[in-house]
């Protein structure tokens, strides 16, 4: 046997070390996509929160002033704005009359929204992803 040269070498070959990487990627590649739409799931739930909050807010208001709120600014004596800073939703009021309301939770040009009657299209009411 030649000198400094030893039967087994101790460390990792460059192929072994591209094959790891590559399983590591492939393994990411599909972690990512799910774990995105998990964490954009979550944020359409705390949507729904914050919509039944002002379909409650709305309610009290209408009790107290014989009409719906045209506006979450008139709903601060029932709820904190939801508009504030770091909100993954933009929320809104619209289609007010003295017995309608519907509040929206605006996120990429997708919504959900609730009226006087609870969310609407309650069978889907799911944030899409």
């Amino acid at each position: 046997m030649l000198a400094g040269f030893r039967k087994y070498s101790a460390g990792f070959t460059m192929v072994e070390l591209i094959i790891v990487v590559v399983i590591l990627g492939i393994l990411a590649g599909i972690a990512i996509p799910g774990y995105r739409k998990t964490v954009e799931k979550g944020f359409g739930d705390e949507a729904k929160v914050v919509l039944q909050a002002i379909y409650t807010a709305e309610r009290s208001y209408r009790l107290h002033h014989n009409t719906y709120s045209s506006s979450l600014a008139n709903l601060t004596a029932y709820i904190e704005n939801p508009n504030t800073t770091g909100a993954k939703f933009v929320y809104s009021i619209s289609s007010v009359a003295a017995t309608t309301f519907q509040a929206r939770a605006t996120r990429n040009s997708k919504y959900l929204a609730i009226n006087q009657d609870g969310p609407v299209d309650p069978g889907h009411w799911t944030w899409p992803y």
